[in-house]
C-alpha cells in the first residue's frame, strides 16, 4: 500500500511540476461556481443510485430478497469506504462484510454478486467510452488517437464478452467429479460459484438491463465531468471532457495507486491534449471531479453511522439458492 501511495504522490508531483495541475484555478472555480458544483454532485449521486438498482437486480436474480433501500444504503456505504479507505477494494469489502453479517443463508452467493456487480460497472465504463467515441467519430473528428482508443475499447468489450460466455459455458456444462485432495477444501466454494454464475448469467434479460444501467450510470458521470469542466476557462469542449473523463475512470480502475489517484488525472489530461491539441492544466478538471466525488461519498458516511446501529436480525431474509 505504501508503494501505491508513493506512485500516486509521484504522479501528482510530476503533473504539478509539468503545469497540468493549477491549484489556484481549482479552488477559485469550485468556490465561484457553486451551482455547477452542486449540479455535478447531483449527477454523481444519481449514478450511484442507478448502480444500486443494478446490484439490487443482480441480488434478486441470485435469489436474495433485499429491498432497494437496503441495497442503496450498502452502495452508498461502499462508495464512502472506496473513497476514504486506501484502495478501491475497500468499498467492496465493506459491502461484503455487511452482507455476511446480515444474511443467514447464501452468504457466499451474496458476496459473489458484488464481484459480478463490479464487472458490470467496468463494462459500463467501456460501453460509455465506446459510445462517446462513436459520437465524436460521427461528428467528423477522425483523429488517429481516437481511432486507437476506439479500437482498444472495442477489443476490451469483445474480450469481456468472450470471457463471460466462456465462464458461463464452463459453469453450465463442465462438471468436475474427481478433485485432488489438496483442492477438496475449495470444492464447496467452487460449487457455489458455479451455481451463482449459472443462475445469474442465465437470466439474459436481467443481464441486458444491468448492462444498460451500467452504461447509463457511466454516461451520467461523464456528463458530470463535462459540467464541471465547463466551469474552467481552459476547459475543453464538453464531448472531449466527457470522453476523457470516462477513459480516466477506466484507467483509475487499474490498482496501481489508491483509488487510481494520479492515474485518472494523468490519463484525463493526456486524452484532452491529444484530442484538443492545446496544452492546458487539464488534470485540474479531473481533480475537481475527484474532490466532488469525495464530497458526495460523505452521504455514504452518514448512512453508515445510522446503518451500523441496526440489528442484523431486523434485516430481510433470503431465499435459498436453487438451480
Amino acid at each position: 500500500m505504501l508503494a501505491k501511495l508513493a506512485i500516486a504522490i509521484g504522479i501528482l508531483y510530476f503533473l504539478l511540476v509539468r503545469g497540468s495541475i493549477a491549484f489556484g484555478s481549482l479552488l477559485t472555480t469550485l468556490v465561484g461556481n457553486v451551482p455547477i458544483a452542486l449540479g455535478c454532485m447531483g449527477l454523481l449521486l444519481a449514478a450511484l443510485l442507478i448502480g444500486a438498482v443494478r446490484w439490487w437486480l443482480i441480488l434478486r436474480v441470485a435469489g436474495i430478497r433485499l429491498g432497494y433501500r437496503q441495497v442503496a444504503s450498502l452502495t452508498l456505504i461502499g462508495s464512502f469506504f472506496s473513497t476514504w479507505l486506501p484502495g478501491a477494494a475497500g468499498g467492496d469489502a465493506a459491502r461484503a462484510l455487511y452482507l455476511f453479517r446480515s444474511l443467514g443463508q447464501s452468504r457466499t452467493t451474496a458476496v459473489l454478486t458484488i464481484v459480478i456487480d463490479r464487472v458490470f460497472a467496468l463494462t459500463g465504463l467501456l460501453g460509455a467510452a465506446t459510445l462517446l467515441m462513436l459520437v465524436v467519430w460521427q461528428q467528423g473528428d477522425r483523429h488517429p488517437v481516437l481511432t486507437f482508443y476506439l479500437s482498444l475499447c472495442l477489443g476490451a468489450i469483445a474480450v469481456c464478452m468472450a470471457g463471460g460466455l466462456a465462464l458461463f459455458g464452463m459453469a453450465r456444462f463442465v462438471k468436475v467429479t474427481d478433485w485432488p485432495y489438496w483442492l477438496r477444501k475449495l470444492r464447496p466454494f467452487a460449487h457455489q460459484l458455479r451455481e451463482t454464475v449459472v443462475l445469474v448469467m442465465g437470466h439474459w434479460p436481467a443481464m441486458l438491463v444491468c448492462t444498460l444501467l451500467s452504461v447509463l450510470a457511466s454516461a451520467i458521470v461523464a456528463c458530470g465531468i463535462a459540467l464541471i469542466g465547463s466551469a474552467f476557462s481552459f476547459g475543453p469542449p464538453p464531448m472531449i471532457s466527457a470522453l476523457a473523463g470516462v477513459v480516466g475512470n477506466v484507467s483509475s480502475a487499474i490498482p496501481l495507486s489508491p483509488g487510481g489517484l494520479g492515474i485518472g488525472e494523468a490519463v484525463f489530461a493526456k486524452v484532452c491534449l491529444e484530442l484538443g491539441s492545446t496544452f492546458a492544466p487539464y488534470s485540474t478538471i479531473y481533480l475537481a471531479f475527484r474532490i466532488l466525488m469525495m464530497l458526495v461519498s460523505f452521504s455514504g458516511g452518514l448512512v453508515w453511522l445510522t446503518y451500523s446501529a441496526k440489528r442484523s436480525d431486523e434485516l430481510p431474509t433470503t431465499i435459498k439458492l436453487t438451480t
